[in-house]
């Protein structure tokens, strides 16, 4: 699958009201905070989380290197932060 390469394309399944709706079941929310207060609700209820940054818009080096250092700086010093 070809991912466009206009950032306004990539970004219109997240700008529209439906967008929103129907990846809602799928992703919690834009921000670390968002992700971390849906794991920590699922374990509340005894299911396993898993966190992902979706990277499948990455087109560059540059944008890798965030998306690495959204895990390595923000994620995993938060959910230990957390317990």
């Amino acid at each position: 699958m070809h991912c466009p390469e206009s950032r306004s394309l990539r970004a219109s399944p997240n700008a529209s009201r439906l967008g929103q709706r129907t990846s809602a079941r799928f992703v919690a929310g834009k921000e670390v905070a968002d992700a971390i207060r849906a794991a920590a609700s699922a374990i509340q209820f005894g299911a396993g989380v898993s966190i992902d940054n979706l990277g499948e818009n990455v087109t560059n080096a540059d944008e890798a290197r965030a998306s690495a250092q959204l895990y390595n700086t923000y994620l995993l010093d938060e959910i230990a932060a957390r317990n």
